[in-house]
């Protein structure tokens, strides 16, 4: 592991050699030497690459993975003078503090837009404003997902046509950050997942479970992979930029995600037929439509707040790994 300009080993930076202790399951704690090491400092290393991989290769178990204390023991890390060391998550700290102010931004635009949904359309759930009811499978002619071409990650190209995963899809936004590419031929076998203009992305497993947006048109015509789904939208009877808001509003995403943990702990998913019976409320299209106008201004900044933050975690990152590097 990469030492910087100098190195320590974990256990010897303990206050007593050999009282290491768990805090918490999952979670180690120990002592620390306080003139050798400072908290704040061993925090941020947790982020640095090296030490993260350090920690993969050396996990064990199948159904519960962890660190036995002898490797996290055997540790190396980079250990500058004290001194640099508080420089150093001074400054990771600072920078960490202007990020979450970002995301701080986002969290508040998302809530100004479900609240602007809440008070033209009312809860979704309860339909208190009595618009009529269909299946979301009425409303769309396609619902569908892709899958992982040949290869998995190690197929991807530099440039090519793009193909969205879940990990590019959130709440009203799109995040360009990892968007992967495939060649033509690859392209070709998910042709039958083709994104087009107003598509509606949906992420159907994992962690990321219902989160829900747009298709940004420079990127048709994209593909997705097998853990998002497309949601095309029949333009004579419901609006894009209106199912978006339906599905990301309060209620009706607590009741996609109660929907997607119902398989049990270990799997968290949507299924085509569960999608299809969905029953939502479809107002008249002249007022769906309004509502987008609206909608599409707040997005437009949520966008711009998107980038930001992807900007700032992309420095972020880069900052940590330099500062490990004895390079900050």
């Amino acid at each position: 592991m990469p030492s910087g300009p100098s190195i320590g080993l974990v256990a010897d930076l303990a206050q007593s050699p050999g009282q290491q202790y768990i805090l918490a399951q999952g979670a180690y704690g120990f002592r620390i030497d306080k003139k050798r090491l400072h908290p704040a400092y061993l925090v941020w290393l947790s982020n640095y690459e090296p030490f993260r991989l350090y920690m993969k290769r050396h996990a064990v178990g199948s159904t519960q993975i962890h660190i036995r204390t002898p490797a996290f023991q055997d540790l190396e890390i980079p250990l500058p003078p004290i001194d640099e060391q508080r420089r150093i998550a001074a400054i990771l700290d600072r920078t960490d503090a202007v990020r979450r102010k970002r995301q701080e931004a986002i969290a508040l635009t998302e809530k100004l837009l479900r609240s602007a949904f809440l008070e033209m359309f009312g809860d979704p759930l309860i339909n208190s404003k009595g618009w009529t009811l269909n299946k979301l499978g009425n409303l769309t002619s396609k619902i569908g997902s892709g899958s992982t071409p040949r290869g998995g990650e190690a197929s991807y190209k530099l440039s090519g046509i793009p193909l969205i995963r879940s990990m590019n899809v959130y709440n009203y936004s799109f995040a360009y950050t990892g968007l992967a590419y495939i060649d033509e031929k690859q392209a070709k076998a998910l042709g039958h997942v083709t994104v087009t203009q107003n598509d509606v992305l949906l992420n159907i497993t994992g962690a990321s479970v219902a989160r829900c947006t747009i298709v940004p048109p420079s990127l048709t015509p994209a593909r997705v992979n097998q853990h998002v789904a497309i949601l095309r939208t029949k333009a004579d009877l419901i609006n894009s930029v209106y199912l978006v808001s339906l599905i990301n509003s309060t209620t009706f995403k607590e009741k996609l995600l109660s929907l997607a943990r119902s398989k049990g702990a270990t799997r968290e998913a949507l299924t085509k037929d569960e999608l299809q019976n969905l029953t939502i409320p479809v107002p008249p299209l002249e007022i769906q439509e309004k509502f987008a106008d609206i909608e599409e201004k707040i997005v437009s900044t949520l966008d711009q707040y998107s980038r930001t933050v992807q900007q700032s975690d992309n420095f972020f990152n880069s900052l940590i790994q330099r500062a490990f590097r004895g390079e900050l």
